[in-house]
């Protein structure tokens, strides 16, 4: 009952204009829209060039958000892949979208191995990492509590929520896809607000 309530106080709001809220007309975010959006903290962080990854210096491209680690064999791959179907998807749009994973094994996630992971999947996507004050201070604001434990003799995993999130071209939190989406969902989100 609480989740139809959501639904529908999400539709009357973006039927009703809802300034940032609204939708254009290609239709509803079929996401889980933040209501109100929420203002991203801005963050500084590495990416797997070595070159500084300022949020806000991301203002005007939509970013794509994600927090994953190269040695995961499950999760991981399935969201990267995922987001590779829904960015090729964008056709020439994807010129205006930043596709970005934070690690949460900042320890074996340098930069050149973030390069070679997340280059399997594209080229164009974006592995961050960074000092851990400022790693930190980002997984709180997203709610991430990286938990690092042994599977087994041999392998060590880190626990993280598999959660994708869409940050506007204005810097602010749009929608959020709890545990992955379709790649078309997120394609049609991405245009949605590209269009904003």
């Amino acid at each position: 009952m609480g989740r139809l309530l959501v639904v529908l106080l999400s539709v009357l709001l973006l039927e009703w204009g809802g300034g940032a809220a609204r939708a254009s007309s290609h239709g509803l975010l079929r996401g889980l829209p933040i209501l109100p959006p929420e203002p991203v903290i801005d963050f500084t962080l590495v990416d797997q060039h070595g070159r500084a990854f300022r949020l806000r210096d991301q203002r005007g491209y939509l970013v794509v958000l994600t927090f994953g680690f190269t040695s995961c064999l499950d999760l991981c791959p399935l969201t990267l892949g995922t987001l590779k179907r829904a960015y090729t998807a964008l056709g020439k749009e994807r010129r205006r979208v930043r596709v970005a994973l934070i690690t949460v094994d900042p320890r074996r996630d340098t930069p050149a191995r973030l390069k070679t992971s997340l280059g399997s999947f594209h080229p164009d996507f974006i592995g961050l990492t960074g000092p851990e004050p400022e790693r930190f201070r980002l997984y709180k604001s997203f709610g991430v509590v990286p938990e690092r434990y042994m599977l087994d003799a041999h392998r060590l995993v880190v626990n993280h929520p598999p959660a994708i999130y869409l940050i506007d071209r204005a810097g602010y939190l749009r929608v959020s896809y709890n545990w992955g989406g379709p790649a078309e969902d997120i394609a049609h989100d991405i245009r949605v607000l590209l269009q904003n």
